[in-house]
């Protein structure tokens, strides 16, 4: 199986989406406007490793060597440097956590017994350890758009009844590579300007997590010129196959298919994250009106954007749609429109 598996949220139930668009809204909302061209580079200043314990101790050296090999191997600066109110506003650390199980789930004791199969998990976090992200220096230069990226690998081997702590060993390192390498990957984008950011969201050749976190930092930012790019994604669908009449396959697997449905979903939360009206129309257009989940996902995202376009046609939905839930899911999300709509007009209406 592949050493490094991530496993993307589907989107697939209405209420569990709506509450992940809520809380991407609300993180990339906490940024500053739009970003200076010039990014802050980033580089590594700290590698901490946790999880390798008993015989696995003698680790220690190997394992922080493969993830330095591995972040230099994919163009990241990796040097030594002190860690928080000291740190320069581009510098992270890294964080390696290894854990050891039975296929089963169950701990493995140390010294190893030779068990059927190992399942060996590692969580890679990259943590922003300069001042906080947004803030603007002398210079005209920001500071990093996403103050956290974490990757978590997974592999499983039966491991032979001879030299297991070796193999263990060996299987360990492999997959801290993988994973310092994958997330490493999404670390770079930080250094990037909007466009290559808006192209490599576009780009369909692109890793998923890639495009996904690209699009992120575009919402931190509140990048409008992403808004074209971001909109096509919403409007991807699936092609049907010939002789099918569900969306989900066209030669795409079922695990292609989750993909671009979680592409989209990332795609309309940045678009309220930024907030760009002109997102609307495009927004609308994008879905049948007969296609309750994903006019369900919409109603959300028009009325956090607000204006006269998203008022009126949540207004039409609330009295006409067929379906009695999505009509009190437009009620709900017209009174949103309307209650902040009302906030921002007392807001400018009080003397400075």
């Amino acid at each position: 199986m592949p050493m490094c598996d991530t496993v993307l949220p589907t989107g697939r139930r209405k209420a569990a989406w709506r509450g992940q668009l809520a809380i991407l809204g609300l993180l990339l909302l906490l940024a500053c406007p739009q970003s200076s061209p010039n990014p802050v580079p980033v580089q590594v200043v700290r590698i901490q490793l946790s999880g390798l314990e008993g015989e696995l101790s003698s680790l220690g050296g190997a394992a922080e060597q493969a993830a330095r090999q591995a972040l230099i191997g994919q163009g990241v600066s990796v040097r030594e440097g002190p860690a928080g109110p000291a740190a320069g506003r581009g510098d992270f650390s890294l964080r390696v956590r290894v854990g050891v199980q039975r296929a089963q789930g169950e701990p493995v004791p140390l010294p190893l017994a030779p068990p059927p199969e190992i399942r060996v998990l590692c969580t890679v976090t990259l943590r922003h350890e300069g001042p906080r992200a947004g803030l603007t220096s002398a210079n005209g230069t920001r500071g990093p758009a996403l103050d956290r990226l974490e990757h978590v690998g997974m592999t499983q081997k039966a491991l032979g009844l001879q030299e297991n702590s070796g193999e263990l060993a060996a299987l360990i390192l492999r997959l801290i590579g993988d994973s310092v390498t994958t997330v490493a990957g999404e670390f770079l984008l930080l250094g990037l300007d909007s466009p290559a950011l808006i192209a490599r969201a576009a780009a369909t050749d692109a890793s998923p997590a890639h495009r996904r976190t690209a699009m992120q930092i575009l919402g931190q930012r509140r990048e409008s010129r992403a808004v074209p790019v971001l909109t096509s994604l919403v409007r991807t669908r699936p092609r049907a196959a010939p002789g099918q009449t569900q969306p989900q396959a066209g030669g795409q697997s079922l695990d292609a298919a989750a993909t671009e449905a979680t592409l989209r979903d990332v795609a309309l939360g940045v678009l309220v994250a930024i907030g760009d009206r002109s997102a609307v129309r495009p927004l609308l257009d994008s879905v049948a009106f007969a296609d309750e989940r994903e006019l369900g996902k919409l109603l959300e995202a028009v009325a956090s954007l607000g204006g006269p376009e998203a008022e009126q046609y949540l207004t039409f939905v609330q009295a006409s749609h067929p379906s009695a839930a999505l009509r009190k899911e437009a009620a709900t999300a017209l009174g949103h429109l309307r209650a902040a709509a009302n906030a921002s007009a007392g807001t400018a209406a009080t003397p400075k």
